[in-house]
């Protein structure tokens, strides 16, 4: 270990922070080097999606990253609104399933009672918040035959919309409600593609001028279902609309630029999200192998533009037959690339914010399943104001144990969703102050469900955090469901925020989900709990007083940095430090020891010339307490 080498100044220069509040986003890179994984959790090889009848193929992994002090919240708003025995809600992202109007709250989600594991009753569960009071809970779908994943919207008519799908054989359905929180749903199906191919997955967004139309993305069913290819792709995105409310639809099955057989193999499930303000639409979709993209339109989807938000380095990635080497070296390269799991919101100004879960992957052998790591760790953002610039990281999951990074879960991580990362599951708000709103699902350290291997999962926990200045910094993360015995995912979010960030989510005691074939845990009742958290809870910041007795405040410049980064500490009580220097990967990349520091400023330069470009954490660890920066060299 180094020795720390503190230069003590007699007057601070820069901007100091507090190390925890306003975290400032940081970018990604992907690496252009090999490098050697040491996680114990280790690779994992692609694995099958399934959600019961729908069963897309795709495949899964760690960042292992820290963030400083983070606030623990158990809101006393919250309420069951509903249960199902069928738990699994996404196989990615979640369904815009959650609106907020004028103090009235409208959820849906997928639903039922069998516990045999046909589900023969499948399909929306619904519930009303009418100001006051939450109604009954459901106890039969709203759809007339058996469906799953609903998206649900509420129109400017007074009513809601609700889409669903079914099958093979039958076409996606809307159900029309013209009093939201009224029981009078009326079914009717939606036009197939021109050769009668039928649709999974769907996702819808309220808009147009009159807040009347209704936006829809969903994919073809792909052929491991049944389908066939549409398009030349398997599992062909494709964008529909009605400008009546779900009444009629003038644009059906149209196919947006960049989706065809040149740019992509298929979409993968639940691997986009949309939303819809006025005339301007938006929709975001990705894959571990494919661009991160986004699709604009500003004239109520009538035309559409698109650009890529994060370059996945090959086109067409074939795991039979390439390996994931981008330097042409002849050794594959472990790749920064996203789960699957999106959110999209537009602001007040018509602008996309876009969030993402980080993946890793690294495929060595041609013909050997894609290998991904199952503990990585970061939910990445990024806005159309950053350009060309790449994403960035504004999440981890928190590290509860004090050791700079979150590690310690159980022996088989957590439970499967999807592809999803550890800190994933993201959905998001805006209110009318154009203040923006997360919420995602983390997995937490230091819990541990007592089921044996290879079912031995951590649990996962939802946490809520948000930006005042556009998604410049992020406030301290709020941990809403906050539970060590409860299992916490798919939550959705309402877009429209007024003074608290309404979410609803599924709940249980056993980590993963339990639908046949590939269940982890026997299948039992889950409860979908809603909760709204004060804006003022997120937004406001920890006083400085309570920061300044921890010891110290801490800064990091220049960032991005290339030849060398300063870091600052200015200390209010005597301590002892040591200074850890960790790569994206959580890898310890230099350490830095001093036994006893007096009160002052003190500046610790680093040499970067041996460092790879990339992100980097600073831990600074005082006793049991560990503070945790972040720095980027170009």
């Amino acid at each position: 270990m180094k020795k720390l080498l503190l230069t003590m100044i007699m007057v601070s220069a820069g901007t100091c922070y507090l190390v925890a509040q306003n975290r400032q986003s940081q970018p990604i890179s992907i690496v252009k080097e090999r490098l050697n994984v040491t996680s114990h959790y280790g690779l994992s090889p692609a694995q099958t999606i399934v959600g019961g009848t729908e069963a897309p193929v795709n495949k899964f992994n760690p960042i292992v990253s820290s963030q400083p002090s983070q606030t623990s919240k158990s809101s006393a708003a919250q309420v069951i609104i509903g249960n199902s025995t069928y738990d699994l809600q996404s196989n990615g992202s979640v369904q815009n399933r959650i609106y907020k109007n004028n103090g009235t709250v409208g959820a849906c989600w997928t639903f039922s009672t069998d516990l045999g594991g046909s589900y023969p009753d499948r399909g929306a569960g619904y519930n009303y918040f009418d100001g006051t009071n939450w109604g009954s809970f459901p106890t039969a779908r709203i759809e007339t035959d058996r469906r799953g994943w609903p998206s649900l919207v509420k129109l400017a008519n007074g009513g809601e919309a609700l889409v669903s799908h079914q099958s093979v054989t039958v076409s996606t359905a809307i159900n029309l409600n013209a009093t939201a929180g009224g029981a009078n749903w009326t079914q009717t199906l939606i036009p197939t593609f021109p050769n009668g191919e039928t649709t999974l997955w769907v996702r819808t967004a309220a808009g147009g001028a009159n807040g009347n139309s209704v936006h829809m993305i969903d994919i073809s069913y792909p052929t491991g279902n049944g389908g066939a290819l549409v398009n030349g792709l398997d599992g062909c995105l494709n964008y529909s609309r009605s400008q009546d409310g779900g009444q009629t639809w003038d644009i059906v099955r149209a196919i947006p630029p960049g989706v065809n057989d040149l740019e992509y193999n298929g979409f993968r499930a639940d691997g986009y999200a949309i939303d819809a303000s006025g005339s301007t639409v938006v929709f975001t979709s990705g894959n571990i192998t494919d661009d991160w993209a986004l699709w604009k339109s500003t004239d109520n989807g009538s035309t559409w533009t698109r650009s890529v938000i994060m370059d996945f380095p090959f086109t067409k990635y074939d795991d039979a037959t390439m390996i994931t080497d981008i330097d042409f070296d002849g050794i594959a390269d472990t790749l920064l690339t996203t789960d699957g799991s999106y959110a999209i919101v537009l602001d007040n100004n018509g602008m996309a914010h876009v969030f993402a879960g980080a993946m890793l992957i690294l495929d060595e052998v041609p013909n050997d399943p894609l290998g991904l790591f199952l503990s990585t760790d970061g939910l990445m953002y990024w806005n159309e104001g950053m350009g060309s610039n790449p994403p960035v990281v504004i999440a981890t999951a928190p590290d509860r144990d004090g050791d700079g990074v979150a590690s310690a879960f159980a022996a088989d991580l957590g439970g499967r969703y999807g592809n999803d990362g550890i800190c994933s599951m993201p959905a998001a708000g805006v209110d009318a102050n154009n203040n923006l709103f997360v919420t995602y699902c983390a997995l937490m350290e230091l819990t541990d469900s007592g089921n044996p291997s290879p079912n031995a999962f951590s649990y996962r926990n939802v946490w809520v955090q948000g930006s005042a200045d556009g998604g410049a910094t992020w406030s301290t993360p709020i941990n809403v469901s906050d539970s060590d015995f409860d299992e916490a995912v798919f939550n959705a979010t309402a877009k429209n925020v007024d003074g608290c960030v309404s979410m609803f989510w599924q709940q249980d005691g056993s980590p993963g989900h339990s639908v046949p074939p590939n269940g982890e845990h026997p299948i039992g009742q889950s409860d979908m709990v809603y909760d709204c958290i004060d804006v003022t809870t997120i937004l406001g910041p920890q006083s400085v007083n309570e920061v300044l007795t921890q010891g110290l405040t801490i800064s990091i410049y220049p960032n991005p940095a290339s030849e060398f980064v300063s870091l600052k500490y200015d200390i209010t009580e005597a301590v002892e430090l040591t200074i850890e220097v960790r790569n994206y990967m959580g890898q310890l990349v230099d350490s830095y020891a001093q036994k006893a520091l007096n009160t002052g400023v003190y500046n610790l330069d680093i040499n970067l010339s041996t460092y790879a470009a990339g992100m980097y954490t600073v831990n600074t660890v005082i006793g049991n307490k560990v503070y945790s920066n972040k720095f980027v060299k170009k």
